[in-house]
């Protein structure tokens, strides 16, 4: 891996910039999801998980569940279906059981009944398209970012008790708010957009952060917390290490090969960001070093990342993750990155039969395969078959033949069919 670091002078401090040469490629096994599968053919633009675990889909043609097979198009009883070009522009779920969904006529809310409703119906920005969401790290607030053409974007505060809403407008906002982030030391407001702007809220002030580009529009894409920094991703100039107490842009990680355009950032651990890339797709961030490294696009094969533009990144509750990719939406789990194949021996006739559960002995040196024609498979931990393992079984028998397998010690197995 090459380094190259160029230094530019900001106003009184010396900003350096880090790139680097060919990028990393990493291995991945993908789930991937696209027409075929019921979603829309443009694919996702954002993902979210409700309070009950259900998976939620924003498109270009309105909002999508997932019921772990296929995706539904949610029918709004004709509220949200009005509009035949509805594009679902952010999601997300408070504590109270609600979704609320940001689209580009306006904002709206699914309840606990399930029904849906538009909150600022008869105010100055109803109707008007939403650019992002953000649940204060209290989750008493949500921060709504709305977009009029020609004119300053506009800030929403809402109250999520009692969901009376105040617009924070100063003179001096930024023109387009595309992220929104809370300290949450002092509850101050980080928007991204053009610049990055703070809003204090004590003085109802809002600050424009000179940055290393003060005449460019950086196109600020979001705003996460790395070590008492900011990483602040961006449109076409990758990666800010920024600290918000002096407020100075410390670094800027570049990659020389392209992948610059980095859309979301979503912490994988204390050392490594997930990043989705509007040229690379989906990958990994190494703040501490400054490296990328991207998930390999094969054409010829299915289980690599679809494409290589991605949108949003969101981790659920079991640690999966979904990247919102266009015309594709991708299932990663970080234990599947390195899944071997291994052919079932000729004594099993998978014509017949199928793999109905697997288990492992309590040291690991045992694993069994079941099948649903109540067949086993016995095999070690570097995958050789076995012969002559004991069983131990009972009488209880089941009309579908699915096995629920518990392993022990002794080379033995006990199995119930459920």
């Amino acid at each position: 891996m090459n380094y190259f670091f160029k230094y530019i002078i900001v106003i009184g401090y010396i900003f350096p910039i880090l790139s680097f040469g060919q990028a990393e490629y990493l291995e991945g096994n993908f789930l991937n999801y696209q027409s075929t599968h019921g979603l829309e053919p443009e694919g996702a633009y954002v993902i979210e998980q409700d309070s009950i675990g259900k998976i939620w889909i924003g498109t270009a043609d309105g909002l999508y569940s997932f019921d772990g097979e296929k995706f539904n198009r949610e029918d709004q009883g004709n509220i949200l279906t009005q509009n035949k070009f509805l594009i679902i522009e952010d999601l997300i779920a408070d504590g109270q059981h609600r979704l609320w969904v940001g689209s580009n006529h306006g904002l709206w809310m699914r309840d606990s009944s399930l029904n849906y409703s538009e909150l600022l119906e008869g105010t100055p920005v109803a109707g008007k398209k939403i650019s992002t969401l953000f649940i204060s790290p209290d989750k008493e607030y949500l921060y709504v970012g709305v977009s009029i053409a020609k004119k300053t974007d506009v800030l929403v505060k809402v109250n999520l008790e009692n969901l009376q809403f105040e617009i924070l407008n100063q003179p001096g906002f930024p023109k387009t708010i595309s992220t929104i982030w809370q300290s949450k030391s002092d509850g101050n407001l980080w928007l991204g957009g053009e610049q990055l702007f703070q809003f204090d809220f004590q003085k109802k002030q809002i600050q424009k952060i000179l940055s290393p580009f003060p005449e460019a529009n950086l196109k600020i894409e979001d705003i996460d917390l790395f070590n008492n920094h900011y990483l602040i991703s961006s449109w076409g100039k990758g990666i800010f290490l920024f600290d918000p107490i002096s407020k100075k842009w410390e670094k800027q990680f570049i990659a020389i090969d392209g992948g610059n355009s980095i859309r979301n950032l979503v912490p994988k651990n204390d050392t490594t960001f997930y990043v989705a890339c509007a040229d690379k797709g989906f990958g990994e961030f190494y703040p501490k070093i400054g490296k990328y490294s991207f998930y390999k696009h094969n054409t010829i094969d299915p289980t690599s990342i679809p494409v290589r533009s991605g949108r949003k990144i969101f981790i659920d509750r079991d640690q999966n993750i979904w990247i919102a990719m266009d015309r594709a939406l991708s299932f990663f789990n970080q234990r599947m990155r390195s899944v071997k194949f291994h052919s079932i021996p000729e004594e099993i006739d998978m014509s017949k039969t199928k793999v109905a559960d697997m288990a492992s002995s309590l040291d690991g040196e045992i694993n069994v395969l079941g099948f649903t024609n109540h067949d086993f498979l016995f095999f070690d931990k570097n995958f050789n078959w076995l012969k002559n393992i004991k069983l131990k079984k009972d009488n209880t028998l089941s009309q579908k033949g699915a096995i629920n397998l518990i392993a022990g010690n002794n080379n033995t197995v006990s199995y119930t069919h459920l």
